[in-house]
């Protein structure tokens, strides 16, 4: 009997020459436009257009907007640069917020303690040397876990995040200045000791170096070098890589080390070179961004110059957004979102060719689950308030005020379930790169459509008062007015 053939097969695509990859990653870019176009003109009315030149504006508006902009792709280029090892190895590394964290907290340190103390020459070299260690002992110690005990990197390099945060939350109340104000403010003001020099007279030069040097060498390092190739080989099979003589767990090690101490040199610019002060979102969640930008670029060190400007570009264009049209920054992290959305979605076809749904791999941490709970929340809170608006002058009825929320929730879940099976499993995009993509516009959904209720409602306070359906519910479930 003969088997029945299936209607369709995903196989791998061969390698395309890169002007056609480029040219299919443009085409998403455009649609993806098109689509945050059709979005703005029926949610705000705006003319698409000048909210994108509004984005061109953030970025390239003047002089001094060009140089942050420049300024604030190097840092995130470099932490970039500083995941890429890792991931090439196949070790996500989700921690390089922690680490760029720990790497600023022991600038500081040095700064604060040393600054009146020491020639300033001696402090900068101290001050480099604490955040590369203290970068690298964030990224060693969950790197013995899996070579040691192949632990799950992407959870325990996760909550060593949360501990770096809560280390710099410690600090800067130990720091603070002046007493009670929870900020450590600009630390050395009137001496600049520990202040990184400029180069050329600019404030800004000295991380756009950084990088561009930085970016040569993890080219070099991963292309040309022993380590680079072993590094390709664990991430290509660990097995083959052992039955060949590799001492894999030593690779790890040294990989992570390396990935923690570039993501302390970051902490060290944030510290000593722009901000000269420390605190627990210093990194603005570059750590996170810094994962897609590096998987994205498919982890080549010289493409990631062009994605880790896309990514600053959409930022610094949701600044001015903001700004210009009076719209909440969550407005423009949905377009940001929408068009990640598009650009993951476009490697399917890059990769492979159209199929059957697959079943997803199981041990894949869903780093959206703050965007669905977002997106859930709010589903739920819209249908609560517009059914309490269309009961405005009658009793509500107590099934639809519990099921309308329900359903609206879970709608909204669904939506972004439905969204991440897509791109993860029909497509095949990255777990991990989709999920903080679906972070960002989850968050961005619940902030924009949060912030529209609250217009609606023509509250005084940033609150959504839904004063009879919870009154509905302390009448109903008399435990509720207890919680």
């Amino acid at each position: 009997m003969n088997k029945k053939e299936p209607l369709f097969h995903i196989v791998k695509r061969d390698v395309l020459p890169w002007y056609k990859s480029w040219g299919i990653r443009a085409i998403a870019i455009v649609v993806a436009l098109i689509v945050c176009g059709i979005i703005t003109t029926i949610t705000t009315g705006l003319n698409p257009f000048k909210v994108y030149g509004a984005f061109i504006q953030g970025a390239f508006g003047s002089g001094r907007k060009v140089w942050i902009t420049m300024q604030n792709m190097s840092v995130l280029l470099i932490i970039s640069l500083a995941l890429t090892p890792a991931f090439k190895m196949r070790f996500w590394n989700i921690g390089g917020e922690g680490q760029v964290l720990v790497g600023a907290l022991a600038t500081a340190a040095c700064m604060i303690t040393l600054g009146d103390k020491i020639p300033n020459a001696l402090l900068i070299l101290i001050m480099t040397v604490s955040a590369i260690l203290a970068g690298s002992i964030w990224g060693l110690i969950p790197a013995i876990f899996k070579a040691k005990w192949n632990t799950n990197e992407t959870l325990s390099t996760l909550m060593m995040n949360y501990i770096a945060t809560q280390l710099v939350a410690f600090f800067t109340i130990v720091w603070e200045v002046p007493k009670g104000s929870f900020t450590v403010g600009i630390i050395n003001q009137s001496t600049n000791a520990g202040w990184l020099p400029q180069l050329f007279g600019s404030k800004y030069l000295l991380p756009i170096v950084i990088a561009l040097l930085t970016t040569v060498s993890m080219f070099v390092y991963l292309k040309y070098s022993k380590h680079g190739y072993e590094i390709s080989v664990v991430g290509e099979s660990e097995k083959t890589a052992k039955y060949v003589g590799m001492k894999t767990e030593k690779i790890i090690i040294r990989t992570m080390l390396l990935s923690g101490g570039l993501c302390g040199v970051a902490g060290l610019i944030l510290v000593g070179g722009i901000n000269h002060t420390i605190t627990t979102t210093i990194n603005s969640g570059q750590g996170f961004t810094a994962v897609m930008v590096s998987w994205l670029a498919k982890f080549n060190p010289i493409t990631m110059i062009f994605t880790s400007f896309l990514i600053i570009f959409l930022e610094r264009g949701a600044g001015e957004i903001s700004t210009n049209f009076g719209l909440n920054q969550s407005f423009a992290d949905i377009l940001t979102g929408i068009i990640l959305f598009f650009i993951i979605g476009c490697e399917f076809f890059l990769f492979g060719c159209t199929g059957e749904i697959l079943t997803e791999k199981s041990g894949n941490l869903n780093l959206g689950i703050p965007g669905v709970m977002y997106v859930g929340g709010i589903s739920g809170v819209i249908g609560a308030f517009f059914y309490e608006q269309a009961c405005a002058g009658g009793d509500m009825n107590g099934f639809l005020a519990i099921m309308i929320p329900l359903l609206c929730s879970l709608t909204g879940s669904l939506i972004m379930g439905l969204i991440y099976c897509l791109l993860t499993v029909t497509l095949r995009a990255n777990q991990n790169v989709t999920g903080l993509a679906m972070t960002t516009f989850g968050v961005g959904i619940g902030n924009f459509f949060g912030g529209s209720l609250i217009k609606l409602s023509g509250a005084d306070v940033p609150s959504i008062a839904l004063s009879r359906t919870s009154g509905f519910y302390s009448r109903a479930l008399p435990f509720a007015s207890k919680m």
